[in-house]
Formats: C-alpha cells, sequence, structure tokens
C-alpha cells in the first residue's frame, strides 16, 4: 500500500518529485520548520488568501485550534488584523494559543461553541470559520456564522457523514468552501513570512523515524501542539 495525498510518497525516506515542485530554502529556515512551510503553513495560506473577509474589524473561528494547521492559521489570520476565536478540545493548550495571539480561547465546557461565539460578536456570528475538525464540528460551525458568512472546511478527522439544514445555510447566504492543498507560489509566500519570524511553525517534538507509532498515538490522542516531525535515519 501507498500513502499520499495527490500522489503515493508520505512517510517515505525518499520520494521522486517533479524539478518545478522544489523550492530553495534559506539557511535561516530549521529542517523542522521548512518540512511544515507547505502544510501546514501554505495550505493555512492557501485558505486566507481565498477569503477577501478576513481583514481588520473582522471575526475569525478556527476549530482544532491546537493542531498544526490551527496553529498556523492562528498566526496567519493575525497578521491581517482579524479578531480570532480558537477552539480546541484540549485544556492544556489554550494558554499556548492565546500566547500564539487568538484573542478569545474556547475549551470544552458543556456549552456550544457556537453559542459562545454568538455571545462574544453580540449576536452577529463569525464572518469567517475556518474548520480544521470536520464533521464533528460541522453544525456548531455553521451556526456560528454571520450573515454572509464564509465556511472553510480545511479537514475531515473521523469520516462521519454529516447532516446540513439547508436553511441554516441559506438564510445567512452562507458560503462553504473545501481546501486540501496549496501551490507554489503560496509556499513561497511561506517560505518569505517564516524568513521574517512572522511565522513560527509550532513544533510539538522531534522523534526518530522507529517512534513513529508513538508518534500517531500522540496525534490520535490530541496531545500534541501543532506538528510531531520525524527525523529519518541517515
Amino acid at each position: 500500500r501507498t500513502l499520499g495525498h495527490s500522489s503515493p510518497g508520505g512517510l517515505a525516506e525518499y520520494i521522486k518529485v517533479r524539478r518545478a515542485s522544489i523550492l530553495p530554502i534559506p539557511d535561516s529556515i530549521p529542517w523542522e520548520h521548512a518540512c511544515l512551510l507547505a502544510c501546514p503553513v501554505g495550505v493555512g495560506l492557501n485558505a486566507v488568501r481565498k477569503v477577501s473577509s478576513i481583514k481588520p474589524g473582522r471575526t475569525v473561528v478556527i476549530t482544532g485550534a491546537g493542531g498544526g494547521l490551527g496553529t498556523s492559521l492562528i498566526q496567519v489570520t493575525k497578521l491581517l488584523g482579524a479578531q480570532v476565536i480558537a477552539i480546541t478540545t484540549s485544556p492544556e493548550k489554550e494558554e499556548s494559543l492565546r500566547r500564539l495571539g487568538a484573542d478569545h480561547v474556547l475549551g470544552p465546557n458543556g456549552i456550544p461553541f457556537s453559542e459562545i461565539v454568538l455571545a462574544i460578536t453580540n449576536d452577529a456570528g463569525a464572518d469567517v470559520v475556518l474548520d480544521c475538525v470536520g464533521s464533528p464540528m460541522f453544525t456548531q460551525s455553521i451556526r456560528s456564522l454571520s450573515q454572509f458568512g464564509h465556511m472553510i472546511v480545511l479537514g475531515e478527522v473521523s469520516g462521519e457523514q454529516v447532516s446540513l439544514n439547508l436553511g441554516e445555510l441559506l438564510f445567512r447566504d452562507a458560503t462553504i468552501t473545501a481546501i486540501t492543498g496549496t501551490n507554489r507560489t503560496i509556499v513561497e509566500e511561506a517560505v518569505n513570512l517564516t524568513e521574517r519570524g512572522l511565522i513560527n511553525s509550532v513544533v510539538h517534538q522531534q522523534m526518530p523515524w522507529d517512534r513513529i507509532s508513538d508518534a500517531v498515538e500522540l496525534l490520535q490522542n490530541s496531545k500534541a501542539l501543532g506538528r510531531i516531525v520525524l527525523k529519518p535515519p541517515r
């Protein structure tokens, strides 16, 4: 079996790619950060560049905020001047998300997060929801949207089907977009922002190749803040 998104190569020691897909990495960016420039940083940048409503004075909700994609999105969104409401199911990550720039951090408290989002925004709702979780938070994400709000789905953690109340989407005049990748131009921007210190990929831990099972277990149990970097043997 092979592992990969658009082509096989995930978790491989070596992979053959087209020359056009290769970008030079400045010496100032360490390898453990360089390997995250396409995903999650580039994917996050690609998402926010597709939404013109992310700007000063607007409110953005980020679900799965403690993961690799979520931690990148907090930083990218704050660069654009928006108010960020970060959603996490891990209370131990809340303070770290505030340090990354989140204006509000909502952890598990028994109250649907959409209700708290409405309270924070004086019942207006969020202009944008960047959903890194998918089906487990799909309904609450839609209910968090403002009139003419835009929801971008960037992840799916459970593979479960969702039910959609079309009225909740229709009467908001809302938009749902799905994004899974990025492109060379966006990754070049990710390199530039990282080199300038405007974005710092969050690396929870570096592990040797033979501890891949431990790394996957940490991710499955939501114990990692950001990403875990595996170091192949040399």
